[in-house]
This record gives structure tokens, C-alpha cells and sequence, in this order.
């Protein structure tokens, strides 16, 4: 499978012709890399940025215009959901980074309690 990946204004212009080049199978929306572009923060809500949607429908219409997949990441369920009424099918629910921020914050907040044990004197 060939994805091309849309992640500027530029790319969400050019994403019909990118969509009917011969071998792209989808077109992967990078909404991270769009906010960072349009000056938004990057922890803002996908469902909250007009901008943001307008571009995400944009690419998903011209996958889907061209009959190819549109996919998108959605790690909360208000992305999930929006992504899912504009039309994207491929969903990926998180990131590597993500996941492995989440794990070690829970791994953190378990360990740091006993942050004070170290260097204790045995009594």
C-alpha cells in the first residue's frame, strides 16, 4: 500500500492531483503538522479548529473523489468521530510517541512516590 501523506496548505491544495497519481492508494492526513503550519498549538482538539476540519474534509473529498482510502489519526473519541463523518476509514488510534508518552507518565506517577526511599539510610 502507498500512502502520501498531506501535512501543509500546499498538499491540501494539491490533493486531488495527488490523490489520481497511478499507485497511491490514500492520502494520510497529518493533522499535528497542519496545526504546527496554520500556528496552531499542537495539543489543540482536531474538532475544534475550523481550519483544521475544513482541511481534513478537503483531503478526505479528494481521496474519496479519486476511489482511494482517506486516513487520519484519531486518538480521542471527538476525532474519531469526526474523522469518521467526513469519511476517513483508516484510523489510527495513537502514535509511538503517544503511546509511549502515556506509559511512561503511568509509570511516573507510579514510581515517583517511592523517589524519596532513595538514598535512605538503612536504620
Amino acid at each position: 500500500m502507498v500512502i502520501a501523506q498531506i501535512e501543509t496548505p500546499d498538499a491540501v491544495k494539491d490533493a486531488e492531483a495527488v490523490a489520481n497519481v497511478e499507485g497511491i492508494d490514500a492520502l494520510f492526513f497529518g493533522p499535528d503538522d497542519m496545526k504546527i503550519r496554520l500556528g496552531l498549538p499542537v495539543d489543540a482538539p482536531i474538532e475544534e479548529s475550523k481550519e483544521l476540519r475544513a482541511a481534513m474534509s478537503s483531503v478526505a473529498a479528494a481521496a474519496l473523489r479519486a476511489g482511494k482510502h482517506a486516513a487520519c489519526p484519531a486518538s480521542t473519541v471527538g476525532a474519531f468521530n469526526l474523522a469518521v463523518d467526513i469519511g476517513y476509514r483508516i484510523l489510527p488510534i495513537g502514535s509511538d510517541i503517544g503511546f509511549l508518552r502515556t506509559v511512561a507518565q503511568g509509570k511516573l506517577a507510579e514510581m515517583r512516590p517511592l523517589a524519596n526511599r532513595v538514598g535512605e539510610e538503612k536504620r
